[in-house]
């Protein structure tokens, strides 16, 4: 079971993502940022239930979240910024590589409504079943996007990636908020959680009123936060943890 794997209470957990080396360039790589030992650090300290890294980030401090049993989510696909296609994620790493690591989930984006969705379901059908082969848990970055879709966080959409998730056998699906506690209980009510299966909200960019959405997600019914720049972007970063913890009666 996923809770077990990720040491998570009644499903309620918090990751701290740093994939965003490969998504977003030097542009999240500011200040301490840019160093995963920092990040791993911070981790450590702040006592998440797993950190988000592609593999290049990974076995380079994977010494210390062996040592430190930091659980660790390889995130097994991206793309870059440089790219004009926005609508899929090529493999960066394979189930084996999570096994190597000693990972305890993997990680796979899948874009809903894309030109590519058929590609992205099939390569993730194919991985998860590996990852229950060796025992990963499966996590599902579960996106709503393509050219025709404008507003990626509309409520019908994010519960359409939640309800996908369920149906292809993600453990765990990470989803955009809708902006506010209605809608985003709304998008959850479409699809059972629990008992094995939970949602869990992207952090996002940097915001003001990102402890405020916080409260909100719980309310709405999510079960955790996947969360990187709202953290680690910050200078009182262990404190912000400490908040979200708080939040989610960790």
């Amino acid at each position: 079971m996923i809770e077990r794997k990720l040491g998570l209470k009644k499903g309620k957990g918090i990751f701290l993502a740093y994939d965003h080396g490969l998504e977003h360039g030097p542009r999240d790589m500011v200040g301490l940022a840019h160093d995963p030992h920092y990040i791993a650090t911070l981790a450590y300290k702040g006592g998440v239930n797993a950190v988000i890294m592609q593999y290049g980030t990974a076995k380079r401090v994977n010494p210390f979240l062996k040592e430190k049993r930091i659980n660790l989510i390889l995130k097994i696909n991206g793309k870059t910024l440089l790219t004009k296609e926005k609508y899929i994620a090529g493999l960066t790493a394979q189930v084996e590589d999570a096994v190597k690591l000693g990972a305890k989930a993997i990680g796979y984006t899948i874009y809903f409504g894309s030109p590519y969705e058929h590609l992205m379901i099939e390569t993730f059908s194919s991985l998860r079943k590996k990852a229950e082969h060796y025992g990963l848990g499966v996590v599902l970055w579960s996106y709503v996007r393509a050219p025709h879709i404008k507003d990626e966080q509309k409520k019908e959409y994010v519960g359409y990636a939640v309800r996908a998730g369920y149906e292809l056998g993600a453990d765990i699906v990470k989803v955009k908020y809708t902006g506010s506690m209605k809608t985003f209980k709304e998008a959850l009510s479409y699809t059972p959680h629990g008992n094995g299966f939970y949602v869990y909200v992207a952090g996002g960019s940097k915001s003001s009123r990102f402890l405020k959405d916080v409260k909100d997600m719980r309310e709405a019914g999510a079960s955790g936060l996947a969360v990187g720049r709202n953290v680690w972007m910050r200078e009182n970063a262990l404190e912000v943890l400490k908040e979200i913890k708080k939040v989610f009666e960790l």
